[in-house]
């Protein structure tokens, strides 16, 4: 199934959730279903979709600010990407400044808790953007404006929203891995193409092995050829870790990504090289790999690998 039509369903599965699960008014479950439109048609721009939800949630619930920040890959601090009511001069010395998560939790006392709302002061409201498994990012508003709506429901509102939300952010940042993992594929492909137009040209595989290691930043690159009924590491850069005479010996039927390729002609990913079964290697280390097929004419004439940490 295609990945947006699957995501599309799921968010729609969650508003039916939520109607279930929730005693919602007629105006709660329109927000509702408006808010999950808007998040799923900005789900391919990760950027636009924390615009969009600041300006929302700054129109909707009455804030004179509202601001969007993520936490970093390795959870050590809070990284500021999207504001509005904040002239541009005022936002960038803002985004400056990386708030350490400790700091991040000092704001956030269970004293000042509302449902998943924290109101550490009567002009500021924190919410947790929370995924499935962990926190990933903050939603922060200021100034609310008791004319638009009262204090409750405003709260009220950004419990319901706040998972809509969190699973948008997470949709969309798999639609950014999985463009950036076609984007790996499709280089790779295109370097393999481009061997298989100068197969014959053996002298200058060597160089053409270290461009792609140096230029593409890869940990290993190799070109498999099949010699006897087996593959030969024809020519490699890097693997320092590796006894490519015992690796070589391995590869066959049973055991390598690179045999496999080969084989059905088709390229193969690895997020991590330690769960494949097929991986032909040092298993210690953290590794994805990509293999593609090398082609002339149609048929399949060897196989360029390579490696990278993570």
């Amino acid at each position: 199934m295609n990945l947006l039509l699957f995501l599309f369903i799921a968010v729609l599965g969650l508003c039916a959730y939520f109607w279930k699960r929730h005693k919602l008014s007629e105006e709660e479950k329109e927000l509702i279903k408006e808010f999950s439109w808007l998040l799923q048609a900005s789900i391919q721009d990760l950027p636009g979709m924390l615009r969009m939800i600041a300006e929302e949630i700054r129109e909707r619930l009455g804030f004179k600010t509202v601001m969007i920040g993520l936490l970093d890959e390795k959870k050590r601090w809070l990284e500021r990407i999207e504001a509005v009511g904040i002239t541009g001069t005022s936002f960038e010395d803002l985004k400056r400044y990386r708030i350490p998560i400790q700091e991040l939790e000092e704001r956030m006392k269970e004293a000042d808790k509302i449902g998943n709302v924290f109101m550490p002061d009567d002009d500021t409201i924190i919410v947790p953007i929370a995924g499935k498994e962990e926190i990933l990012g903050v939603l922060e508003g200021t100034s609310p404006d008791g004319k638009v709506m009262s204090m409750g429901k405003r709260i009220r509102l950004l419990n319901l929203l706040l998972p809509l939300i969190a699973k948008a952010i997470e949709n969309a940042k798999m639609v950014e891995e999985e463009k950036h993992t076609l984007e790996k594929v499709g280089v790779v492909y295109e370097v393999a193409s481009m061997i298989g137009r100068i197969m014959r040209t053996d002298i200058l595989l060597p160089q053409v092995v270290e461009a792609i290691r140096s230029r593409l930043n890869y940990l290993n690159v190799a070109i498999l050829l099949p010699e006897r009924g087996r593959l030969r590491i024809k020519v490699h850069a890097g693997y320092p870790d590796i006894d490519m005479k015992k690796a070589e010996k391995e590869i066959g039927p049973e055991r390598g990504v690179t045999y496999m390729v080969y084989k059905t002609g088709e390229p193969m990913l690895v997020p991590d090289v330690r769960k494949e079964p097929l991986y032909v290697g040092n298993r210690s280390i953290g590794k994805s790999e990509i293999a593609v097929p090398i082609k002339s004419k149609g048929k399949v004439i060897g196989v360029l690998d390579v490696e990278k940490f993570g």
